[in-house]
């Protein structure tokens, strides 16, 4: 698994070839974490088209663009510290892990 947003093809190609030699507890927590980038970006675009959308109801405490400003700031918060995390960590390229299980992916 690859999230391929963003990148061309002969750039998705060239990081599975990187990829292919990787063990399979390994290509476990790769695809794991392509799957969470997918996963962050659908968040993203799911609440920025609740901000475009129209208010649907007729009373509420707090506004619309209030609300999805909240939502926005916490999952930015979230990937912040995802990315900062990310960054610290060194790309897995001999294959080898230090996991016994793989990864929960569902």
């Amino acid at each position: 698994m690859i999230c391929a947003s963003g990148r061309t093809a002969p750039e998705v190609l060239a990081e599975l070839k990187r990829r292919y030699a990787n063990r399979p507890i390994v290509e476990l927590e790769a695809a794991a974490e392509e799957e969470l980038k997918i996963t962050e970006l659908r968040l993203a675009k799911l609440f920025s088209a609740e901000t475009a959308a129209p208010p649907t109801s007729g009373e509420n405490h707090i506004s619309q663009p209030d609300k999805a400003a909240d939502r926005m700031r916490i999952i930015g918060a979230h990937l912040g510290a995802l990315s900062q995390h990310s960054a610290n960590k060194a790309p897995e390229i001999t294959g080898s892990s230090n996991r016994t299980r793989p990864p929960i992916t569902t």
